[in-house]
């Protein structure tokens, strides 16, 4: 049978979601300020160069928006470049499922420059038959686009896939796309452990637990 098998990258391969906290308390350490929780909410929906404006605009860190863009672009890749590290039981669960004849691939929020970099950090960029940023395909991973292009280039079916990930949305978007989930905890602002197992098919708390034998059986009929 074949196996499709979609991840997200941070948070569930590499454990890098507290790279844009620090990138964020370095941000208003050069600003001068203290980061309010509205401040915090707020820059959570934003894109990196929508940050960088917000950041110039309203405390006026830097000479121009695009500085500010820059700035943040050079610390998330020295993070991503040079202290990234896999999550528990990421490298082998990906080399088990290559090596068992699982097609894998990435469907990511972050930049093509930051999946490459980390993913070759941690020895697994040549593991995945595609990788798959938002802005190849022009929207968010709460639509399914990036999804169905992800299966469509592994050559699977949403019957034959799964689907990894650390956010309740992005579970719930692949549910939707017909694919098995596996919900992977991270911390409480992606989503809680009772909601990944009241949504996904498998919830775990570490790639480790996972029976990789289980990707290859067929989805029950309904």
């Amino acid at each position: 049978m074949i196996t499709g098998m979609v991840f997200d990258c941070d948070g569930t391969i590499l454990d890098s979601m507290g790279a844009w906290t620090m990138t964020q308390a370095r941000l208003a350490d050069a600003a001068g300020i203290r980061l309010t929780k509205q401040d915090t909410d707020t820059i959570c929906t934003l894109t990196i160069p929508e940050v960088g404006t917000y950041f110039h605009q309203q405390y006026g860190l830097g000479t121009s928006d695009a500085a500010v863009t820059n700035m943040i672009d050079d610390m998330m890749l020295d993070y991503y470049r040079y202290r990234v590290v896999a999550r528990p039981g990421a490298v082998q669960l990906i080399h088990d499922l290559v090596h068992m004849g699982a097609r894998c691939s990435i469907a990511s929020s972050s930049p093509q420059r930051y999946l490459r970099a980390g993913l070759e950090r941690v020895d697994l960029w040549g593991l995945f038959s595609t990788v798959l940023s938002v802005d190849d395909v022009g929207t968010s991973k709460r639509e399914p686009e990036i999804y169905c292009r992800a299966m469509q280039e592994m050559g699977t079916t949403a019957d034959q896939s799964w689907g990894v990930d650390d956010s309740l949305y992005a579970v719930r978007e692949m549910n939707l796309c017909g694919m098995r989930t596996v919900g992977v905890y991270d911390r409480d602002e992606s989503a809680t452990f009772d909601d990944l197992q009241k949504t996904a098919t498998v919830a775990t708390r570490s790639l480790d637990q996972l029976d990789v034998t289980a990707f290859f059986e067929p989805k029950p009929e309904d």
